[in-house]
Order: C-alpha cells, then sequence, then structure tokens
C-alpha cells in the first residue's frame, strides 16, 4: 500500500493522473486494505483473548487516539490547500504511511506462545486440509449468518458504519463544492475540513464517554467484589472474573443498546446537511484572529453528537462481534474476513448509489433526499436494536 499510494501521490502531484488509472490504483488498495484491515481487526482479541470488556477498551483507546489526528488533519488538510494548492497534501500522505508503518513493524508484539499453540494445533491434526481462498470466505460467510448474534451484530455494524466512508468519500465533498462551487474546489477543501473534522471531535468525546463508562465499570466491580469477599472470603482473580462474567456481560449489553439508540438519534445530523445556510464567516464579521472559523457550518456543528453516537455504536457492536465468534483461535480470520469484506460490498453499493443521486441532481437537492432516506434508516437501526436486545438478552 505504500509504495502504491507514493505513485498516486506521484502522479497526482505531476499532473500525469487519469481517471481509469486512478480507478485501478483504487482497486488495489482497497484488495491490499481489505487484507491488512483482516489482519488488524483479528490480532486484538488475539492479544486479549475474547473477553468484550477487554477487546471494547482496546477499540477504545485505539478510537481515541485516530479521532486526535483525525480532528486535527482534516482541519490543517483543507487550510493548507485553500492556502498553498494541493501538493502539500499529496507529499504528506505517503510520509505519514511511512510513519505509521515503522510504528507497528518495530512495536507489535504478538503474545508468546501463540505460533507455538498453533504449531501444535496443526502437529496434531496434519492431516487436517488448509482452506482455499473462497473456501475461507464461505466459511465466514455461513458461520456469520448461520449464528443469529453474529448476524445481527454483524448488519447492524455495516448499517452504521457505512456513513463514515459516506461522509468523508462523498457527502463532505459534495457539501463543500455545493456551497461554494465546483469552481471554488481549493477554498470548498476549508468546509469539508470542518465536516470530517468535527465529526472527528464527537468520535473523540464519545472514546472520553466510553473511557469514563468503563472507569466506572471498574469502581463498581471494586466495591461488588469487596463486598463479596467479605461475606464468602478472598476469591482469586480467575475465580472472581468468572463469578462477575454474567454482570459485566449485561452492563455492557445495555450500554450497547444505548448508544445504538442514541446513534439512531444522531442521524439527524446527516439530514441537517440538506439545510442550505452560509458559512460563518458570511453571517457574522468575524475578527483578523478568528478568520480561520469563517468556512465553519451548521452541519459541521450538528456531526459532533452525530460522530460521538456512530462511532461508540460502531466499536461496542465490533467488539461484541468479536466477543461472540465461536471457537475463536479457528474461525476469527474468516468471521473478521467476512465481517469486513461483506460490509465493505454494501458501503461499495452505498457509494455507487450517491454518485448517481449526485450525478442526477444538482446543487443541495441531493441533499434532501439523503435527509429523507435517514427515516428508513433510522426505523431500520430501531429493528436491528430490538432484535439484538432480544437475541443477547439473559436466558
Amino acid at each position: 500500500r505504500l509504495v502504491s499510494i507514493s505513485i498516486l501521490a506521484g502522479l497526482l502531484a505531476t499532473g500525469h493522473m487519469t481517471l481509469p488509472l486512478m480507478m485501478v490504483f483504487y482497486s488495489i488498495n482497497g484488495f491490499l486494505g481489505g487484507i491488512s484491515a483482516t489482519a488488524m481487526e483479528s490480532i486484538p482479541p488475539a492479544i486479549v483473548g475474547q473477553d468484550q470488556a477487554k477487546i471494547e477498551k482496546f477499540w477504545t483507546w485505539e478510537q481515541t487516539i485516530l479521532e486526535i489526528i483525525g480532528i486535527a488533519g482534516p482541519i490543517a488538510t483543507g487550510a493548507i490547500v485553500a492556502s498553498f494548492g494541493f501538493l502539500p497534501a499529496l507529499v504528506a500522505f505517503p510520509v505519514t504511511m511511512a510513519i505509521s508503518l515503522a510504528i507497528v513493524a518495530m512495536t507489535l508484539k504478538m503474545p508468546k506462545g501463540l505460533d507455538a499453540a498453533d504449531a501444535a494445533s496443526k502437529a496434531s491434526d496434519p492431516a487436517k486440509p488448509k482452506k482455499g481462498f473462497f473456501e475461507k470466505i464461505f466459511h465466514g460467510a455461513k458461520l456469520v449468518w448461520g449464528n443469529p448474534l453474529l448476524r445481527t451484530s454483524f448488519l447492524a455494524y455495516t448499517v452504521y458504519t457505512m456513513l463514515n466512508p459516506f461522509l468523508y468519500t462523498m457527502l463532505g465533498p459534495a457539501y463543500g463544492l455545493a456551497l461554494l462551487g465546483a469552481e471554488n474546489a481549493q477554498a470548498a477543501t476549508s468546509v469539508i475540513g470542518w465536516l470530517t473534522g468535527l465529526y472527528s471531535l464527537g468520535g473523540l468525546l464519545g472514546g472520553f464517554g466510553m473511557m469514563w463508562e468503563q472507569k466506572g465499570m471498574k469502581a463498581t466491580d471494586a466495591a461488588r467484589r469487596a463486598a463479596y469477599e467479605a461475606e464468602n472470603g478472598k476469591q482469586t482473580d480467575e475465580r472472581w472474573d468468572e463469578l462477575a462474567k454474567p454482570w459485566q456481560t449485561e452492563v455492557l449489553r445495555k450500554s450497547l443498546l444505548k448508544w445504538m439508540l442514541w446513534g439512531t438519534f444522531g442521524l439527524a445530523g446527516v439530514a441537517a446537511m440538506a439545510v442550505p445556510l452560509p458559512m460563518l464567516g458570511a453571517l457574522v464579521s468575524l475578527p483578523a484572529w478568528l478568520g480561520w472559523a469563517g468556512t465553519l457550518t451548521l452541519p459541521a456543528l450538528t456531526l459532533i453528537p452525530f460522530g460521538a453516537a456512530q462511532v461508540v455504536a460502531m466499536l461496542k457492536l465490533r467488539s461484541f462481534f468479536q466477543a461472540n465468534v465461536p471457537d475463536a483461535k479457528e474461525n476469527m480470520p474468516d468471521a473478521m474476513g467476512f465481517f469486513g469484506s461483506a460490509s465493505l460490498v454494501v458501503t461499495t453499493v452505498g457509494l455507487l448509489s450517491l454518485k448517481y443521486l449526485f450525478q442526477t441532481f444538482t446543487g443541495f437537492a441531493p441533499f434532501f433526499y439523503i435527509a429523507v432516506a435517514m427515516a428508513p434508516l433510522a426505523a431500520y437501526y430501531l429493528y436491528l436494536r430490538w432484535r439484538l436486545g432480544k437475541q443477547s438478552a439473559p436466558k
């Protein structure tokens, strides 16, 4: 991906990029990204075990760090492009990817014994055939679709997370261009930067909310343990984890359903893009030191609560899914392979639909139809929430 993106940035910077060639590069990066994403998402359960609370804590920290960069990055990029053109942003792309690659290469340490356990498993059954590529995809699909909890959490994750690429790749750029016109593409990047930057701010606030929730859960668990041990004597950590598991699972289940509900209300943030209000700088006269806020818009502000609810619901659904994959050591890669690829297919179909919508209608008309579509999407959110709540309820 680093080589591919470096070549892509070089061709764009020198003016040698064509639309067909860009489609080829997008396809290559999508293929390579799918492989790396499947591996990346299978690693946390391998490190912390199939413990929903620990998996959720990992994704909380990962997302919080990501959002800190995600807030400043789009806003700074928009300001740089508006002032200096696209070249600095193109140069930064492969550089930041090289840095991230180095961080992973130097810091990621898998648990000791994982490879040895895998080798021992293979040695115990040497005649067991290896699954081929399509066989693994089919196995992942069968595994997910045949398990009601996995199926519903997969569907919920897909319809929650698909709005993220919609915003970054289609809705944000289209809104900036609709507001300022295609002739002001460089200036429009600042509007787009506010949209994606404040969406990331919402995700960051959501991450802090999850950390606060986890801290409260840890304190309550300690109090429950102290009370139990006062009556029944000292317990080992392993024994207490076993005793506390039902309570912990129910707390996490209720939290998931709560954030899914907030995510449904958050769809109003996307619908707000149908309101063609001018930028802040056109509404009020800003002093010179606040000139950077002149391209702030109302939809950008509404994306803060939307980002918080959407990101937290997404993280909790992924953690729930990973915690419920049966025989995780054997099945997690196949399950996550289907999980990621099928979600990507749905997202791609949605992006193509948006493409035709923006080709058919001009100005803010597409955003009106998108706002209308939020109503049935909200109903589907509520249905999936009801299904998951019913399926995951304590027996």
